[in-house]
Protein backbone atom coordinates (compact mmCIF):
# COMPACT_ATOMS: atom_id res chain seq x y z
CA UNK A 1 0.00 0.00 0.00
CA UNK A 2 1.38 3.33 -0.75
CA UNK A 3 0.23 6.22 2.04
CA UNK A 4 0.40 10.07 0.75
CA UNK A 5 1.20 12.94 2.39
CA UNK A 6 0.56 16.33 0.96
CA UNK A 7 2.11 19.12 3.31
CA UNK A 8 2.82 23.07 3.33
CA UNK A 9 5.01 24.65 5.81
CA UNK A 10 5.74 28.42 6.18
CA UNK A 11 8.00 29.76 8.87
CA UNK A 12 10.10 32.48 10.65
CA UNK A 13 13.49 32.40 12.07
CA UNK A 14 15.52 34.24 14.31
CA UNK A 15 18.60 34.50 15.31
CA UNK A 16 20.55 37.45 16.77
CA UNK A 17 23.48 36.87 19.66
CA UNK A 18 22.39 33.94 21.71
CA UNK A 19 19.15 33.88 20.65
CA UNK A 20 17.16 31.43 18.19
CA UNK A 21 13.51 31.54 17.72
CA UNK A 22 11.99 29.41 14.71
CA UNK A 23 8.07 29.06 13.91
CA UNK A 24 6.67 27.21 11.85
CA UNK A 25 3.05 27.11 10.65
CA UNK A 26 1.94 23.72 9.00
CA UNK A 27 -0.91 22.60 6.74
CA UNK A 28 -0.94 18.44 6.12
CA UNK A 29 -2.93 15.85 4.36
CA UNK A 30 -2.87 12.02 4.39
CA UNK A 31 -4.44 8.77 3.38
CA UNK A 32 -4.07 5.91 5.36
CA UNK A 33 -3.99 1.85 3.89
CA UNK A 34 -3.16 -0.51 6.51
CA UNK A 35 -4.37 -2.76 8.66
CA UNK A 36 -4.68 -2.85 12.63
CA UNK A 37 -4.31 -6.09 14.66
CA UNK A 38 -4.77 -4.84 17.84
CA UNK A 39 -7.88 -5.86 20.22
CA UNK A 40 -8.63 -9.30 18.34
CA UNK A 41 -9.85 -9.42 14.68
CA UNK A 42 -7.59 -7.37 12.36
CA UNK A 43 -9.63 -4.96 10.79
CA UNK A 44 -8.77 -3.02 7.84
CA UNK A 45 -7.82 0.60 7.58
CA UNK A 46 -8.54 3.11 4.67
CA UNK A 47 -9.04 6.90 5.75
CA UNK A 48 -7.36 10.16 5.07
CA UNK A 49 -6.40 12.63 7.72
CA UNK A 50 -6.11 16.71 7.93
CA UNK A 51 -3.69 18.58 10.12
CA UNK A 52 -2.85 22.16 10.78
CA UNK A 53 -0.67 23.24 14.05
CA UNK A 54 2.05 25.58 15.02
CA UNK A 55 5.59 24.78 16.54
CA UNK A 56 7.91 27.04 18.73
CA UNK A 57 11.52 26.34 19.02
CA UNK A 58 13.85 28.10 20.64
CA UNK A 59 17.23 27.92 21.90
CA UNK A 60 19.66 30.14 24.24
CA UNK A 61 23.13 30.73 25.54
CA UNK A 62 24.47 32.04 28.82
CA UNK A 63 28.10 31.36 28.86
CA UNK A 64 28.52 27.53 29.87
CA UNK A 65 24.87 26.81 29.54
CA UNK A 66 22.33 26.10 26.56
CA UNK A 67 19.01 26.23 27.06
CA UNK A 68 17.02 24.55 24.46
CA UNK A 69 13.13 23.39 24.08
CA UNK A 70 10.25 23.25 21.53
CA UNK A 71 6.02 23.47 22.02
CA UNK A 72 4.28 22.21 18.89
CA UNK A 73 0.40 22.43 18.64
CA UNK A 74 -1.47 20.23 15.93
CA UNK A 75 -5.06 19.75 15.64
CA UNK A 76 -5.41 16.56 13.52
CA UNK A 77 -8.85 15.04 12.47
CA UNK A 78 -10.22 11.65 10.79
CA UNK A 79 -11.45 13.37 7.88
CA UNK A 80 -12.76 10.46 6.12
CA UNK A 81 -12.82 6.51 6.78
CA UNK A 82 -14.27 4.10 4.11
CA UNK A 83 -15.11 1.37 6.83
CA UNK A 84 -15.45 3.68 9.64
CA UNK A 85 -17.84 6.64 8.63
CA UNK A 86 -18.56 6.88 12.47
CA UNK A 87 -14.67 8.21 13.43
CA UNK A 88 -15.01 11.15 10.75
CA UNK A 89 -14.65 14.02 13.01
CA UNK A 90 -12.31 12.73 15.63
CA UNK A 91 -8.97 12.88 16.45
CA UNK A 92 -6.65 10.13 15.31
CA UNK A 93 -5.33 7.41 17.99
CA UNK A 94 -2.21 8.78 20.08
CA UNK A 95 -2.72 12.26 18.56
CA UNK A 96 -1.58 14.82 21.29
CA UNK A 97 -2.74 18.52 21.18
CA UNK A 98 0.31 19.72 22.34
CA UNK A 99 4.10 18.16 22.36
CA UNK A 100 7.11 19.64 24.20
CA UNK A 101 10.73 19.48 25.22
CA UNK A 102 13.48 21.16 27.34
CA UNK A 103 16.82 20.47 26.65
CA UNK A 104 19.31 22.41 29.36
CA UNK A 105 22.95 21.05 28.66
CA UNK A 106 26.18 22.78 30.36
CA UNK A 107 29.46 22.57 28.47
CA UNK A 108 33.40 21.49 30.53
CA UNK A 109 36.96 21.21 29.90
CA UNK A 110 39.26 23.20 29.14
CA UNK A 111 37.98 23.91 25.29
CA UNK A 112 34.52 23.22 26.79
CA UNK A 113 34.75 19.90 24.56
CA UNK A 114 32.33 17.95 27.04
CA UNK A 115 28.59 18.54 27.31
CA UNK A 116 26.08 17.12 30.52
CA UNK A 117 22.64 17.29 29.95
CA UNK A 118 19.29 16.21 29.69
CA UNK A 119 15.68 16.18 27.77
CA UNK A 120 11.94 16.48 29.03
CA UNK A 121 9.82 15.22 26.43
CA UNK A 122 5.70 15.60 27.29
CA UNK A 123 2.30 15.22 25.85
CA UNK A 124 -0.72 16.57 26.54
CA UNK A 125 -3.61 13.52 26.50
CA UNK A 126 -4.27 11.21 23.34
CA UNK A 127 -6.91 9.21 22.71
CA UNK A 128 -5.96 5.13 22.98
CA UNK A 129 -8.79 4.58 20.08
CA UNK A 130 -10.12 6.28 17.58
CA UNK A 131 -13.49 5.94 19.04
CA UNK A 132 -11.96 8.90 21.36
CA UNK A 133 -13.89 7.33 24.25
CA UNK A 134 -10.66 6.18 26.16
CA UNK A 135 -7.37 8.29 26.34
CA UNK A 136 -4.18 6.73 26.37
CA UNK A 137 -3.12 7.95 30.25
CA UNK A 138 -5.73 5.69 31.41
CA UNK A 139 -4.37 2.84 29.53
CA UNK A 140 -1.04 3.44 30.92
CA UNK A 141 -1.96 3.99 34.67
CA UNK A 142 -3.97 0.41 34.03
CA UNK A 143 -0.67 -1.57 33.54
CA UNK A 144 1.27 0.51 35.92
CA UNK A 145 -1.15 -0.21 38.83
CA UNK A 146 -1.05 -3.72 37.82
CA UNK A 147 2.74 -4.01 37.71
CA UNK A 148 3.43 -1.74 41.15
CA UNK A 149 0.23 -4.06 43.09
CA UNK A 150 2.17 -7.56 42.09
CA UNK A 151 3.46 -9.58 44.77
CA UNK A 152 6.74 -10.30 42.08
CA UNK A 153 7.38 -9.20 38.80
CA UNK A 154 9.76 -12.40 37.04
CA UNK A 155 11.19 -12.27 33.41
CA UNK A 156 11.56 -15.85 32.55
Amino acid sequence: SADNVTQTELGFKHRKDKLSLFVTGFIAQTSEQNWDFAGGSPREIQRKYEAYGIELESYYNIKKFDFGGSVTWTHARIKEDFFNPQYEGNTPRRQADFIYNVVPTYKFGANKQHNFGFSVIGTTKSYAQDDNKEKFVNDFITVWTKVMNADRFDLK
